[in-house]
């Protein structure tokens, strides 16, 4: 669906000139990404519109996006299936926040979120097939993680002392997902990722 969307909008603009048919790779992957993010930005608002878990998943997406981007992690093999896949635990995690957690419950989530970041802090970044870093980019893409993580575990800690379980559950949501999507990248085989130098 995605590539059919993003052929005919190349073909078009072959047709008015605006683009040189020999560009047409370059075009092709920049229109995949924009055309997969603005369906999967339809699909999220429509969830929180049906299930009316607006501020949960602005909370989950706030600390999760800054992650996914710079600590990478697995990705499926068509723009179709990652975004069913984005969409599905969107859903749950929304879902999850919008049923509360108590102090008890928090606790427990500060010792697996710490879990978590070392798990992140270890194996980021991970690449993949499609976009493959360089020595200087692993580097680079190490250092942002670091600075996100240490950032959202101070939000966090904070959090935890005042009690806000709605927030502090999100972020710990945002850091075990992409903690699974870098393990899950990082050791499945027919993925062909590679393992990440530590630094």
């Amino acid at each position: 669906m995605i590539s059919s969307i993003v052929n005919r909008i190349i073909v078009y603009q072959i047709k008015l000139g605006l683009i040189k048919d020999e560009d047409k790779g370059i075009f092709r992957y920049g229109y995949d990404l924009l055309v997969s993010r603005i369906i999967s930005f339809i699909l999220i608002g429509l969830i929180s519109t049906i299930f009316k878990i607006y501020i949960e998943i602005f909370i989950f997406l706030l600390a999760f996006i800054p992650l996914r981007q710079y600590a990478g992690g697995y990705h499926l093999t068509t723009p179709e299936k990652c975004i069913g896949l984005s969409a599905f635990l969107v859903w749950l995690v929304g879902m999850i926040m919008k049923s509360g957690v108590s102090k008890a419950t928090l606790s427990i989530l500060l010792v697996l979120t710490l879990f978590a970041d070392v798990v992140i802090f270890i194996l980021a970044p991970v690449d993949c097939e499609n976009k493959r870093l360089d020595e200087k980019e692993q580097i680079v893409y190490k250092q942002y993680t670091k600075i996100v993580l240490i950032v959202e575990l101070i939000i966090y800690t904070a959090i935890y002392v005042g009690n806000i379980e709605k927030i502090a559950s999100g972020i710990f949501l945002a850091h075990v997902l992409e903690a699974g999507s870098l393990v899950v990248g990082w050791k499945l085989p027919n993925i062909k990722n590679r393992k990440p130098n530590n630094l």
